[in-house]
């Protein structure tokens, strides 16, 4: 906030931010402060820049400030980041001309083409693709998790596993204050993220060659979706964007966002009356609507077991889910057999090698499955 109170037009725009959401305030100034770093001028600059073309008789010479935000958006996007994070980037530098009196000309176009304000509603099999495609068990699980949920994804990044409750038939829950509207939110989650996340925690106690292992008291006070650097600590908002928006362009599915998760629970989830599915995602509810509505954890819980069928993407029988829960742990173990092994040795493992090690490791059939495929590959 001081670099705020270094320019005049800053110093405006400062009152403007106040009336802010403290997430949505914190984020246009870094944004704007990016876009200045990029332009390479002050925000007075910048500011004068805006106002002296705007009085120009010619449009034509009305477009540079635009210009420069188009350059700064091609760059953003050669960057990898998402188009969420774009279209937050020029709402952040629109808001500080508008504080100023000035107003961005940008027109559809000019945003980034299949997001925006409203990203797309995710189908069940194009969710299913994507938590395949991700690669990071920390990804998975916290893209299920927003699935499952109906959350934010910054009312879940700071969630600890001892705030997971246990309940009957496979399912958890746990409570949260929404970050944006600061209202309670009583939510749970099934088997789909509940397996993954406990293949996560499996890991976490063992540690790899990234992370060391993590005593079980500790691990209990840690995020859920730690960094590997320090486990102490919640992964940044912009590093699970980035990875996810790579994905999804990878798969032809950019259009579809972490809040598009939000939508899919909403879509998907059907209670009796809207007062009742607002408790569980964290939306406000009237006076009206919590004397006829308000419901306890029980009679929520039994509520969300009648309605998670809708919102499971992995529809096989039981039989191909337990074998899909055994393959995410074969590669859990292969990726560590090859860091273990690729430690005594410059040179790449070879299949024969591999399948060697793995050999004893893995369960039979799935050791026979991949003997099978890797076979397939050239060394």
């Amino acid at each position: 906030m001081e670099w705020l109170a270094k320019y005049d037009s800053t110093r405006i725009w400062k009152h403007k931010l106040a009336t802010l959401a403290e997430n949505t305030r914190i984020g246009y100034i870094r944004y704007f402060r990016k876009f200045i770093d990029f332009v390479g001028i002050n925000p007075d600059e910048l500011r004068e820049m805006k106002y002296l073309e705007d009085s120009e008789c010619k449009p034509w010479e009305r477009q540079k400030v635009e210009n420069l935000v188009r350059e700064f958006l091609r760059h953003e996007e050669e960057r990898g980041l998402s188009c969420g994070t774009r279209v937050t980037e020029i709402l952040a530098i629109s808001h500080f001309f508008k504080a100023n009196g000035l107003k961005l000309n940008l027109d559809s176009s000019d945003y980034p083409r299949g997001c925006g304000f409203g990203s797309k509603i995710p189908t069940h099999e194009e969710i299913r693709r994507i938590v395949d495609a991700l690669e990071d068990i920390r990804l998975k699980a916290f893209v299920l998790m927003l699935k499952d949920t109906g959350l934010r994804s910054s009312d879940v990044l700071n969630l600890k596993w001892n705030e997971i409750k246990e309940y009957s038939d496979g399912f958890y829950g746990f409570k949260v204050i929404t970050k944006k509207k600061g209202v309670p939110a009583r939510a749970f989650f099934g088997h789909e993220t509940a397996n993954v996340l406990k293949l996560l925690r499996e890991k976490r106690l063992k540690g790899t060659d990234k992370i060391p292992p993590e005593p079980e008291h500790e691990l209990l006070n840690h995020p859920v979706f730690a960094t590997y650097i320090n486990p102490s600590k919640p992964m940044e908002r912009r590093f699970i964007h980035k990875k996810f928006y790579k994905v999804t362009k990878l798969l032809g599915l950019e259009d579809i966002t972490l809040h598009g998760l939000r939508k899919f629970w909403e879509q998907n989830f059907h209670t009796e009356h809207p007062a009742i599915k607002k408790q569980f995602n964290g939306r406000t509810l009237s006076d009206d609507e919590r004397a006829y509505y308000l419901k306890t954890d029980e009679e929520l819980l039994e509520i969300y077991k009648s309605q998670y069928p809708n919102l499971e993407i992995f529809t096989e029988n039981k039989a191909v889910q337990e074998l899909r829960l055994e393959l995410q742990k074969a590669y859990l173990t292969i990726s560590e057999l090859k860091a273990e092994l690729e430690k005594t040795r410059k040179e790449s493992i070879t299949i024969p090698e591999l399948l060697e090690a793995f050999e004893g490791t893995l369960p039979a059939d799935i050791y026979n499955k991949l003997k099978q495929k890797l076979t397939q590959v050239k060394s």
